[in-house]
């Protein structure tokens, strides 16, 4: 009995190992040329900022990362008149829209942080609804690891 538990131990690891191999093999690999693009990248708009995305997210780590969090937090603070963009975007893309929200991070400036909690909450499209939520709890998130940060 002992020696059919330990057979199938043995099997379920060589299937775990391939299927982790498979995996692997799958990720783009982020090149230094592409990490200082995406370090220098300032998106004007959604959809260039969609275009980086699609270009450049695999460089989704480290300095590259604070970077898209920097940039999606400024275009939904100072750009809120054109949130239906990103609505329109995200609603083709669940990729893009969990990316954009995972980046809505406590490495964000605060003030911006309150600025698009306060148009979730008073300037949002009804339209767009469903995404102010997630956007402003995202925010308020935010918000709340970085005052852990400070005590």
């Amino acid at each position: 009995m002992k020696s059919i538990r330990i057979l199938r131990l043995e099997c379920c690891s060589i299937v775990f190992a391939f299927c982790a191999l498979g995996t692997n093999g799958q990720v783009k690999e982020c090149k230094e040329a592409e990490q200082k693009e995406v370090i220098l990248t300032n998106s004007k708009d959604w959809k260039t900022f969609y275009r980086e995305f699609k270009r450049l997210g695999h460089c989704d780590d480290g300095a590259m990362a604070e970077n898209f969090s920097e940039n999606v937090v400024t275009l939904i603070a100072k750009d809120w008149k054109h949130i239906g963009d990103l609505g329109g975007i995200i609603a083709s893309d669940g990729i893009f829209r969990r990316f954009v929200l995972k980046h809505i991070d406590a490495t964000a400036n605060p003030d911006d942080l309150k600025i698009i909690i306060s148009n979730s909450r008073g300037r949002c499209p009804e339209t767009e609804r469903q995404l102010c939520i997630s956007i402003e709890s995202e925010a308020k998130a935010a918000l709340k690891e970085q005052a852990s940060f400070s005590r």
